[in-house]
């Protein structure tokens, strides 16, 4: 018997041969591609070959690996056999996602629901029995109850955790999994691809493309897009410089709406600080709002927590919302560095970001005097290679 790889691969030193349950030795060209079996016969019951596989990394060919065998009478060719033993890619496993029923990813809008399905195709030894498939989501969230596993049936346990059942914890209405994680256990062996749908919603602080990242102990991470999302809300804002103890103004709150009507009548914006460092003070708050939105006047709850409640939506074109006169103050045994802003749309999270940095002393002002090379940086006099002067 003859067994040939293809010219980019090669029999490696471990590869077993047995006759009739006994292991014997293959003879192999100069290229160690092609293996000569001697000695079966008419009598002989079984022949095993477990080939161990070796490939040069400078002669990669991608995709299956065909194996020609030829049956030999006094080394004449008597039958002919090609089989796939295998495949070759730049990783274990391909993540493939499309919209159900669709060949592309689906374009969302933020808070909008879509069924994707997920083909994970791998080779064998990528998915082992009792091994499993993690899975973590960024930029969207996953119903608890919307993921199905179509392929293969019966072989593959389900598993993750809900991210549970309270108002604040639903989105859209729907349980979710909690962190955007699950994962599957292998039930069977030999399973070489991975297939299931699942329900996903945009967060209503998203935007750009969602992805899903798939790990296991016997592949490294993939990732792959899931869908691209269009905001329905923008915020703006920036950093604040606080010295302890002290009261400021902080920076302007713009929040914008990509079209008219997604704030509705009663949703509500929560203005949550970092409290362990920061408190407001909303006496002075002021609020502008475009195209027929209104707002309540601002209200600071028993924990700290600005809510504004909007009273009638927007019509017409999108509004911008501008808030301004927040007042911020440091606590005296505050930490240094920076203190973070959470604002939230009824239970969504639409903005979370840097807005105050605490600083243990202000630093002093740079002054320069016109047509004088000396200034005074941080109380320190230094030389400037040039004065500075008036120009028109």
């Amino acid at each position: 018997m003859k067994i040939t790889l293809p010219s980019t691969l090669e029999f490696g030193k471990d590869t077993m041969v047995k006759l009739d349950g006994k292991a014997i030795t293959p003879t192999y060209n100069k290229e160690q591609n092609q293996m000569i079996i001697q000695g079966a016969g008419s009598s002989s019951s079984s022949l095993t070959v477990e080939p161990a596989v070796e490939m040069s990394t400078s002669k990669v060919v991608y995709g299956d690996v065909e194996v020609r065998v030829d049956f030999l009478v006094n080394r004449r060719t008597v039958n002919t056999k090609d089989f796939v033993i295998g495949s070759v890619t730049d990783s274990d496993i391909e993540v493939v996602v499309t919209e159900k029923g669709k060949s592309k990813l689906p374009n969302m809008a933020s808070g909008e629901t879509a069924t994707v399905e997920v083909t994970l195709k791998g080779v064998k030894g990528s998915f082992v029995k009792n091994d499993y498939v993690e899975f973590n989501v960024e930029g969207i969230d996953v119903a608890y109850a919307g993921l199905t596993i179509t392929e293969p049936k019966g072989q593959i346990l389900l598993r993750g955790e809900s991210a549970g059942k309270a108002k604040e914890n639903l989105v859209n209405g729907v349980e979710v999994y909690s962190n955007g994680e699950f994962s599957v256990k292998i039930l069977e062996s030999d399973i070489t691809q991975i297939k299931f749908t699942m329900q996903i919603t945009a967060g209503l602080m998203a935007g750009g493309k969602a992805t899903i990242e798939v790990s296991s102990d016997e592949f490294k991470a993939v990732k792959a897009d899931l869908c691209d999302i269009t905001s329905n809300l923008s915020v703006e804002t920036g950093v604040s410089l606080v010295k302890k103890g002290t009261m400021f103004t902080a920076k302007d709150i713009i929040i914008k709406e990509t079209e008219s009507g997604i704030l509705n009548t009663g949703d509500k914006l929560y203005f949550e600080l970092d409290k362990a460092n920061m408190g407001f003070d909303s006496s002075k708050i002021e609020t502008k709002a475009t195209s027929g939105l209104e707002l309540s006047k601002p209200r600071e709850n028993k924990d700290g927590i600005i809510e504004l409640e909007v009273l009638r939506k927007s019509y017409s074109a999108p509004s911008r919302i501008e808030i301004s006169g927040v007042q911020v103050y440091s606590q005296e045994n505050a930490v240094s560095g920076i203190a973070k802003m959470e604002i939230k749309l009824n239970s969504d999270v639409i903005f979370e970001g840097d807005y105050v940095n605490i600083a243990g002393t202000i630093p002093s002002a740079t002054v320069f005097k016109i047509g004088n090379k000396y200034y005074v940086a941080s109380g320190v006099q230094k030389e400037a290679i040039e004065a500075p002067y008036i120009k028109n």
